[in-house]
């Protein structure tokens, strides 16, 4: 079974050196998306906005799959924005 890396990108970089063992690219990027989904609920109770960035590297290096999600909130009511930080 085929290795794909996920390197992770929030406001550091998170470098795959493990790996997960999946049948196929389609499989990683299913993974990359609910693993990003996972990360920007996280961090949805901390932070009023969000930018995550995922790459899937294969067995050779190569950059098979990239996404990113952002999440941005912005309070109106009762007297202006208030930040979650």
């Amino acid at each position: 079974m085929p290795r794909y890396y996920i390197d992770t990108y929030d406001r550091l970089a998170f470098i795959d050196d493990e790996g997960h063992n999946l049948p196929n690219e389609a499989a990683a990027r299913a993974l990359v998306q609910r693993s990003l989904v996972a990360m920007a609920a996280e961090q949805a109770a901390t932070r009023s906005s969000t930018h995550l960035r995922a790459e899937v590297r294969d067995e050779a290096g190569k950059r098979v799959v990239a996404a990113s999600v952002t999440v941005s909130v912005e309070w109106t009511g009762g007297g202006g924005v208030q930040s979650l930080r």
